[in-house]
């Protein structure tokens, strides 16, 4: 066995060790997306990044098995580079799509803070020296939290009941009853 083959095996190795681990929720899983998402503050974002750590080893597998591949052919050593790096990008690209799109179908219960401006809510955390307090709202989904600021300043004590008046910037504005 070649030097190369032997490059090309560990190559692949590694990149399906890796997916494997992160693929069962192991520590391998080291986002590296540097997106800058200026969407609403209340969406939270969870999909798959274009440069992360599974993406990374999907093409790490693939570049060493085709490249190995070219190499059995009998390609020289150009061509070995290029089928690796062919066949990587479009795997890598293909893993991608495919796991993008099914992050989009994930359920969401579309609850914003706008939607619970005049629904009552109890304090579950006091208000802070800083003015933020913790709100718990019951819905049809169930309990949601969210940190919140009494209209006039004034201190929020726990267990207290207050009524939504308003949401901005994923900060509820809320009133004493």
């Amino acid at each position: 066995m070649s030097g190369l083959e032997l490059g090309y095996i560990i190559a692949a190795g590694i990149g399906a060790l890796f997916l494997i681990i992160s693929s069962l929720g192991g520590d391998a899983e080291i986002d590296l997306d540097m997106d800058v998402d200026i969407g609403d503050a209340e969406v939270g974002v969870d999909a798959p990044g274009l440069v992360s750590a599974r993406t990374l080893s999907t093409f790490l597998l693939t570049f060493g098995v085709g490249a190995f591949l070219a190499l059995r052919n009998g390609s020289n050593l150009t061509m070995q580079i290029i089928w690796g790096f062919g066949a990587g990008i479009i795997v890598m690209l293909l893993y991608y799509f495919i796991m993008k799109g099914m992050y989009a179908m994930q359920g969401d219960s579309g609850i914003i803070g706008a939607n619970l401006v005049g629904k009552d809510g109890i304090i579950i955390t006091p208000t802070t020296e800083t003015g933020i307090a913790q709100v718990r709202i019951s819905t049809i989904y169930g309990n949601i939290e969210y940190i919140c600021r009494e209209k006039s300043g004034a201190k929020l004590k726990q267990n207290q009941i207050v009524k939504i008046i308003k949401s901005a910037a994923g900060i509820l504005t809320v009133q004493q009853e």
